[in-house]
């Protein structure tokens, strides 16, 4: 009778032990799932509101995204990303940001962006909660921000701003982004 107890002891160890592996292997994948990690990008949640700068196109009278159109932004209301409300948006539904008026003026944008040579603008937007940071870029990605006010500023257009495959670039390390570095061609937008 002890040998058939020993053996179900045994047999009972080895299943427990196949079940908790599972069990961890499963919880390591929900928590890579809820803290993604890409290409540099890394997740932050951004307790109190902050502050960030963002570049749109000014288009019959409205404040689009310069990439693809779609998004709006109006004065005092949220703009939210079209996936991942509750948790970790992906990066392509997300807005991209800086945390100064001078980085978002050198903002580039891709050769396929829709309002690539529309006139832009500068806005001020707050944003809270999950978003990630390109410490290589500087460039914040965000799912929703709230547009505070249209920034006074001079934006290069389209041959001085050139263009990139990705969403947006900083310039050269050796280079100090500044009102000073603008071309005597930038047009400033005139509300």
């Amino acid at each position: 009778m002890d040998l058939h107890l020993a053996k179900a002891v045994r047999y009972y160890l080895q299943q427990k032990e196949k079940v908790e592996h599972a069990a961890a292997s499963s919880r390591q994948r929900l928590l890579a799932l809820q803290i993604p990690v890409n290409n540099g990008w890394y997740p932050f949640d951004i307790e109190d509101s902050a502050t960030f700068y963002k570049v749109v196109a000014s288009v019959n009278e409205e404040l689009v995204s310069v990439y693809d159109g779609a998004a709006r932004f109006s004065l005092g209301r949220w703009t939210l990303g079209k996936h991942g409300a509750n948790g970790w948006a992906p990066l392509s539904s997300c807005f991209y940001a800086y945390q100064s008026a001078d980085q978002a003026a050198l903002a580039k944008f891709p050769k396929n962006s829709k309002h690539r040579a529309s006139p832009k603008v500068i806005i001020e937007v707050t944003a809270s909660g999950k978003a990630y940071f390109n410490p290589e870029t500087n460039m914040w990605a965000l799912p929703r921000v709230r547009t505070v006010r249209i920034v006074p500023y001079t934006i290069p257009t389209v041959s001085d701003a050139g263009s990139s495959d990705g969403p947006t670039e900083q310039p050269s390390p050796g280079r100090t982004p500044s009102m000073a570095n603008l071309d005597a061609k930038a047009t400033p937008w005139v509300p």
